[in-house]
């Protein structure tokens, strides 16, 4: 009897939802279904790159030992969620590629609606329903949704945190319904922590909340500053909250003191210039639709004050974060308000439709149908002129831009596995990949890995002895690769085409002098010595 009110009820819902309302969620369903499958297409078949290794390697630690401990002795509780997240993944689909990637499809796949969700909360169903549009099909969606990595559940969480906050400021503005601002406000903290657990970068909601909160309330707390009982039981409230927050993240492994050290001395002066970097990134992966969001920023100011100022330091406080402060640019970094952008296209577009059905003779009656023929006939012929920004049909290989070489490591280590014997010695230039695929790595032909002055000291144990990942010996000079090449008979060498440029030119000669090219294959080489064909 329960369940046949409960079937009643929503049956009853659904009959009296309005008709633009019942085209909207079938439009918004027909998105999402796209979206999980423009994104889960092949997903198990392209090669890990460098991270994914990384974080499938803790993932697999996490289940054996209980902790992501490398076997350097090493634990890595970065992105402690995301290695949380795919080793359930593991548990249930078994260790692989497409196990690591799943967890990012399913938040690829929510972001969807999340940002159909924030485009019809901050402006109307129309800039919803576009925002959606634009995710579904976005290639670098797509392609940071099919990454082992935990760019795709920062971005989900950051959007969250954002939402839910806006909502706790504005849900009731006669303030009255105060368990649904508690609601709001704890499920704000809650993406907050997620953000944070997922990624260092979740830290900058602190800085968007503070400044955005007092903005918003502005006149409240103006008029509440002089009555001292208030404002401390207010201020001392809010301490407590901060505190606790911070308590649990380091619990949690949060490197939130490695950030406060970071930020002390003189480090909040800029320390780097990738402004022009990130814009261009941003020419790269959104051609023409760049200066539609800039002009969508304008529009969503216009359209509702806050909501747009909340979108805009979303975006502009970690792109100059970004710019000025982090020290290895990367279009990764960018990806998790990359959103923030197509949302702004959205009004532009939704601006467009306005101003045409200003100038039309269309009936109201006729707007919605109109609307949806204008926007998909438009984004059909915008997406035929803008292929490496949307995409229709599926792919499997991503150009995943600055700082995120990909190679055929698992084609690489395939061939020496099926072609080594039990005493050779394995030598490459990324042992976290060779941990996954071969089970181990014996020496780490050593380079500077980041290429921006950086060093390696930070990948190094054991007095700098071993890499941090696979305990792999270091290899630093080419005398001490001679040396390994001397003492064993039989070896291999497995550099991908990145590390090849990076490795210094006397180890380059002597690997082409001296020792036997296996195979290549444009974008990975394979060496050995003493192998007898």
């Amino acid at each position: 009897m329960l369940l046949e009110k409960i079937w009643k009820n929503i049956k009853m819902k659904t009959i009296v939802l309005p008709l633009k309302s019942k085209i909207s969620i079938i439009l918004l369903l027909f998105l999402t279904i796209c979206g999980f499958l423009l994104r889960i297409y092949h997903l198990g078949s392209p090669s890990f790159w460098i991270d994914e290794a990384i974080s499938a390697n803790a993932a697999a630690a996490l289940i054996k030992h209980g902790t992501p401990t490398f076997p350097s002795g090493f634990i890595y509780m970065r992105a402690i969620l995301n290695t949380f997240f795919i080793s359930l993944s593991f548990l249930v689909f078994g260790i692989s590629e497409f196990s690591a990637r799943f967890p990012s499809v399913i938040f690829g796949t929510l972001t969807i609606p999340l940002v159909y969700i924030m485009g019809v909360k901050f402006g109307n169903r129309k800039i919803g329903l576009i925002a959606a549009f634009l995710i579904t099909f976005s290639v670098m969606e797509i392609a940071w949704s099919r990454q082992a990595r935990m760019y795709q559940q920062l971005q989900l969480f950051y959007l969250s945190s954002l939402y839910f906050f806006f909502e706790f400021n504005f849900c009731d503005q006669e303030r009255k319904n105060t368990s649904k601002r508690i609601l709001n406000f704890a499920l704000s903290v809650l993406f907050l922590i997620s953000a944070v657990l997922s990624h260092e970068f979740g830290y900058v909601l602190i800085l968007i909340f503070v400044p955005f909160y007092l903005i918003a309330n502005f006149k409240k707390i103006k008029y509440k500053w002089k009555d001292f009982t208030y404002m401390k039981y207010y201020i001392g409230s809010f301490i407590f909250i901060v505190v606790l927050i911070f308590l649990f993240l380091k619990f949690m492994g949060s490197d939130f003191f490695s950030v406060i050290s970071f930020i002390s001395k003189d480090s909040w002066l800029p320390r780097v210039t990738y402004f022009e970097v990130y814009f261009n990134i941003l020419e790269t992966e959104l051609s023409f639709f760049i200066y539609l969001a800039i002009f969508g920023a304008v529009l969503a100011l216009r359209k509702s004050w806050m909501s747009g100022l909340l979108l805009i330091i979303g975006f502009v406080i970690p792109f100059y974060i970004l710019s000025y402060y982090v020290l290895l640019p990367g279009t990764r970094y960018l990806y998790f308000i990359f959103p923030i952008l197509l949302i702004f296209c959205s009004y532009f577009f939704d601006f467009l439709f306005e101003f045409t059905q200003r100038h039309s003779e269309n009936k109201p009656a006729k707007t919605g149908l109109t609307f949806i023929a204008i926007v998909i006939t438009s984004m059909l012929i915008i997406m035929a002129f803008s292929q490496h920004v949307f995409m229709i049909l599926p792919d499997e290989n991503f150009d995943l831009g600055v700082n995120a070489p990909q190679a055929d490591f698992k084609g690489a280590y395939s061939y020496v596995r099926e072609n080594m014997q039990n005493n050779d010695v394995l030598i490459d230039s990324r042992p976290a990949v060779s941990l996954f695929y071969m089970g181990r790595s014996d020496y780490w032909l050593a380079f500077e890995a980041n290429g921006v002055g950086l060093g390696i000291d930070n990948l190094l144990v054991n007095n700098g002895s071993n890499e941090v990942y696979a305990n792999a010996v270091v290899i630093k000079n080419v005398d001490m690769l001679k040396e390994v090449v001397a003492k064993n008979d039989r070896g291999w060498i497995v550099l991908d085409n990145s590390a090849w440029i990076l490795i210094s030119s006397d180890i380059k000669a002597y690997i082409i002098e001296e020792l036997h090219d296996e195979a290549s294959d444009g974008t990975i080489r394979i060496y050995s010595w003493g192998i007898k064909k």
